[in-house]
């Protein structure tokens, strides 16, 4: 007589890591630096925010961009956190709403639900035509 015992390996409960938010200063955004101060109307610019009272992980950070006429332009996504910085990438700037001559045009940033401060001014950044890239030729003409 032949036996057979089969075993199958009985699965074992995962244990999953507890995710933690620390939320530093909540409601106490204060900016010590902004970089740059400008940039392309394309948006793109990669902008870092020095302060204290952001939060970890960075998921957790919402950056808003304004007009200075208090008209939301939209969020800059946040690419990386820490205690005491932001990375976020602007928006592009909605030039529909420039006059012909307008050249650049400031914004002020909300940080987590609270405009962020400098010395009791709203910080800005602005968008300029003149950090904006413009291609003025293509070589060769056509391809063959």
């Amino acid at each position: 007589m032949d036996l057979r015992i089969s075993a199958s390996e009985v699965p074992q409960p995962q244990r999953q890591r507890p995710q933690v938010a620390i939320l530093f200063g909540e409601g106490e955004n204060e900016l010590t630096s902004v970089a740059p101060s400008d940039g392309s109307v394309l948006g793109g610019v990669r902008l870092v925010i020095q302060g204290i009272g952001f939060r970890i992980p960075s998921g957790l950070n919402e950056v808003l961009v304004w007009y200075e006429n208090n008209e939301l332009l939209g969020p800059c996504e946040v690419m990386a956190a820490t205690l005491t910085s932001i990375d976020c990438l602007l928006p592009a700037i909605d030039r529909s709403r420039w006059a012909s001559t307008q050249f650049k045009e400031s914004v002020f940033l909300q940080v987590n639900g609270v405009r962020v401060t400098q010395v009791g001014a709203p910080l800005t950044f602005t968008y300029t035509l003149l950090k904006t890239p413009t291609v003025l030729q293509v070589e060769p003409r056509a391809l063959s």
